[in-house]
């Protein structure tokens, strides 16, 4: 841990992975299953470590020394989730990662977690999109999420223009991450293929 101030993460294991057809938090590409990979990581960065998921017991068998938190609002998507890990968060900002990026860096996530936290949430732009599941929230954001749920909003990107958001330009990504890689996510097979891909390329010095 550095001088940085104390932040919970929360790692989302809900959703039920239907594009690509299988378990994202259970998938094993060479480091384990991603939520233990993605739950390791976190704790390396936050000493306060929450797992979200809409099935409790669905994961239990890993042993993840994690507080574990269910959505309010099952089957409402990562808003949701968003909203029972900051409502479990023991400190006043967190950490959410998703538990589908399967190139993560820490060099970057210990580069937003040092951030002045002039922000209600720290998102990373990159090639014109935004990252909002590898991102920083402050539990002050909580109104606005909760209010997004009750009219039925499931988007993340919904409640962004709603706090006082910074980015992480594309500019500060490239410094640490030229590629981009670690805001690529698993949605379809395609990107599994792809990630497989790339991890034998390493795997071989590429």
């Amino acid at each position: 841990m550095t001088d940085r101030p104390p932040t919970s993460a929360i790692v989302l294991a809900g959703g039920r992975s239907r594009r690509l057809g299988q378990d994202k938090a259970l998938l094993d590409l060479g480091q384990g299953p991603l939520l233990v990979h993605t739950v390791a990581l976190a704790s390396q960065l936050c000493p306060d470590v929450v797992v979200v998921t809409d099935l409790p017991g669905r994961y239990r068998h890993l042993e993840l020394e994690v507080r574990w938190s269910c959505d309010r609002v099952p089957g409402a998507g990562p808003l949701a989730g968003l909203e029972a890990g900051l409502q479990a968060a023991q400190h006043d900002f967190a950490l959410l990662l998703a538990c589908d990026y399967p190139f993560l860096d820490p060099r970057l996530l210990g580069y937003m977690l040092a951030r002045p936290r002039d922000y209600e949430t720290l998102v990373p732009l990159w090639e014109g999109r935004w990252h909002p599941l590898q991102a920083v929230y402050a539990r002050s954001c909580l109104p606005v999420i909760q209010e997004a749920l009750s009219k039925g909003e499931r988007r993340m990107e919904a409640i962004l223009s709603r706090l006082r958001l910074r980015a992480v330009t594309p500019q500060e990504i490239g410094l640490i991450d030229p590629r981009g890689l670690s805001l690529f996510n698993l949605n379809t097979p395609q990107d599994l293929a792809r990630a497989r891909s790339l991890l034998a390329q390493r795997a071989q010095g590429g």
